[in-house]
């Protein structure tokens, strides 16, 4: 059985996975991101501040690392 921490941390994961993958067709919102992690809206909402985040940090950090990727590799 999973801990409680690695569950937290597979939650953080997996948002981060699927913003990389809708980024390059348009910014997705929280309820589009829930919907594919088969979680209510609410319920991602609690999860992610429970692992010390939220959905706009892990947004914002996805951004920044995807800038500074293409401003290396053009």
């Amino acid at each position: 059985m999973l801990s409680t921490q690695s569950q937290k941390a597979t939650y953080t994961q997996k948002v981060g996975h699927q913003i990389t993958k809708m980024l390059e067709e348009k910014i997705p919102q929280i309820d589009m991101i829930a919907k594919r992690l088969a979680i209510s809206n609410r319920n991602l909402q609690i999860k992610l501040p429970e692992d010390g985040t939220t959905y706009s940090e892990i947004l914002d950090q996805i951004r920044k690392n995807t800038a500074i990727y293409y401003e290396k590799h053009g």
